[in-house]
């Protein structure tokens, strides 16, 4: 996989700056982590499939919440699920989870609570209970180094390094108006590629059928 340092190297030759003469190590570097920082923002905003991740959580006993991963983001949308019986927790929204009541039986429903960076649970668990639970990280760029490889596989490797490039050349210009227009075109160029690429969930014909 290529390393942030391969990416500069590569907008170094579409500037045409192999000598570093132009544009510092350190001026690309900054360009390119605040690429990494919008597509990631693109990837949630669009729910693109490559950008989830899944980590196993477990309730503690007579404890009503579970801490979240350390790089959450956002969640996805139906990201909570028992591993024991392959239910859902659904997580409600302020209202709905102040409209249901605790079911002693089950665990059945959670929120998000941000504030203190925890998924609260609505009933208090009697025994740990295992959670799969999807989400999409945050892309925390103030660690990254030349040598970090880059993230998502690679996969948008072209678009950050067309994005940069031309970020590059408008530094001078100072134009936000072109600013904004390379945003929309990296933004289009990501959905373009990924965004049929998205499972779908085709559902048998019967008392489900039309649904979506």
């Amino acid at each position: 996989m290529a390393t942030l340092d391969d990416i500069i190297d590569e907008i170094r030759i579409e500037l045409n700056d192999a000598g570093a003469t132009r544009f510092s190590d350190a001026t690309l570097l900054s360009i390119v982590k605040r690429a990494l920082r919008r597509a990631n923002l693109v990837i949630q905003r669009h729910q693109l499939h490559f950008g989830k991740k899944k980590t196993v959580l477990s309730t503690v006993v007579n404890q009503a919440y579970v801490d979240l991963p350390a790089d959450f983001s956002v969640p996805v949308p139906r990201a909570l699920w028992r591993t024991d019986t392959k239910e859902e927790v659904v997580i409600l929204k302020e209202n709905q989870w102040e409209e249901v009541s605790a079911d002693e039986s089950k665990l059945v429903y959670a929120r998000l609570d941000l504030e203190n960076n925890r998924i609260e649970l609505k009933n208090t668990p009697t025994s740990v209970v295992s959670l799969d639970f999807y989400y999409f990280p945050t892309i925390s760029t103030a660690s990254y180094t030349a040598g970090t490889t880059m993230p998502w596989g690679g996969r948008l490797d072209d678009a950050i390094i067309e994005y940069a490039t031309l970020r590059a050349r408008n530094i001078d210009e100072q134009d936000v108006s072109v600013d904004t227009q390379l945003l929309t075109d990296f933004e289009n160029q990501i959905l373009d590629t990924y965004r049929p690429l998205a499972p779908t969930v085709i559902l048998p014909a019967g008392p489900m059928e039309g649904l979506t």
